[in-house]
């Protein structure tokens, strides 16, 4: 049975984040890359939910008795093999961990007009995945 204490303390995080990003995502490009403080916390805000919904992700899979995935991308899928999220949308969701991974590593700078649309397509995509985790969820 998955941990729901864990699991609600991740949720809430995400949703947490979603406030910020109902914000951020209203910004002016200028509002948004010419202000540091903006854009960094733009950055922290997409890695800490992505970060929660990949946590979520590899506890689910353990507690299922599935195999950890051998990445974050995969992560995503694999819920998908459970029934919790369809699979077209874990695919796209699972997008996401590029940028995760850009953000937390730093491996290159990041186009600006690629960063803003990430932060629409988040909101947009992970209150969709919290439906579709609190749904399952409910079943316990």
């Amino acid at each position: 049975m998955p941990d729901k204490n864990l699991l609600n303390r991740k949720i809430a995080e995400i949703l947490k984040q979603l406030e910020h990003l109902k914000t951020l995502k209203e910004l002016k490009s200028a509002e948004l890359f010419g202000k540091a403080n903006n854009f960094y916390f733009a950055e922290r805000v997409m890695e800490r939910m992505i970060g929660a919904a990949i946590d979520m992700n590899m506890h689910i899979i353990s507690d299922l008795g599935g195999e950890v995935p051998r990445d974050y991308h995969t992560s995503f899928t694999e819920l998908a093999k459970y029934k919790i999220l369809p699979l077209a949308f874990a695919k796209n969701i699972a997008l996401s961990t590029t940028l995760r991974n850009l953000l937390v590593h730093e491996y290159q700078s990041v186009d600006e007009s690629k960063f803003k649309e990430a932060l629409k397509i988040g909101f947009r995509d992970y209150k969709k995945y919290l439906v579709f985790i609190e749904k399952w969820l409910s079943k316990f």
